[in-house]
């Protein structure tokens, strides 16, 4: 079955570090890594290395770090024909990991933030496509596209990370809603009720 993810790609900045920083510390690390990533293009990347022909929708800056955010991408074999390319900058991350494996994110949109739900044609939510979402692109455009997909028959997932407001329309119209911990909790508090229960809705 088709996939086709509408979200956020960025180039990840990853520094391997002895401790996470405090407030105002600086801690250095020996070196770091630029890896692709974004949320939006690991969905599509998981969904085209388990075999599922995808395409993906998004936006990256004109600028050196774009090729950088999409070479997993590429590298997946995706389809990339919805992409736009805007004169913000490509979103980038910078990630920080100490020896535990606890890590601190630092997110800056950039690009991501001018993805639009016009760029995915009705003709490819048709109830043989899944589409895929999450949180790291405006909330009204996720929502725009979650109600024509609704209205054209596909199926629908929205990953939500970062925990954040969905239109409660939009939420409505799902058939999946992922909540890992963090979000799960915050769903919980949104809807008076406990973690576990929230991690089950959709």
């Amino acid at each position: 079955m088709p996939v086709l993810v509408f979200g956020s790609v960025n180039a990840d900045l990853v520094f391997a570090l002895p401790v996470l920083p405090a407030p105002g510390e600086t801690v250095l690390a020996p070196g770091y890594a630029t890896l692709p990533g974004g949320k939006g293009a690991n969905q599509a990347v998981a969904a085209a290395q388990d075999g599922a022909p995808t395409a993906f929708a998004g936006a990256v800056g004109d600028d050196a770090l774009a090729e950088v955010a999409l070479r997993g991408l590429r590298e997946a074999g995706v389809e990339l024909g919805r992409l736009a390319w805007v004169p913000e900058p490509t979103g980038c991350a910078a990630i920080a990991v100490d020896r535990a494996g606890r890590n601190l994110i630092l997110g800056g949109s950039g690009a991501n933030q001018s993805a639009r739900a016009a760029q995915v044609e009705d003709a490819a939510l048709n109830p043989d496509t899944v589409l895929v979402l999450q949180r790291e692109v405006p909330a009204a455009e996720n929502a725009a596209l979650i109600l024509r997909a609704r209205a054209r028959g596909a199926r629908i997932l929205l990953n939500l990370a970062p925990a954040g407001e969905v239109a409660p329309e939009a939420l409505r119209a799902l058939d999946l809603l992922v909540a890992n911990e963090h979000e799960a909790a915050w769903l919980a508090g949104q809807l008076g009720c406990g973690a576990d229960a929230a991690s089950l809705l959709g």
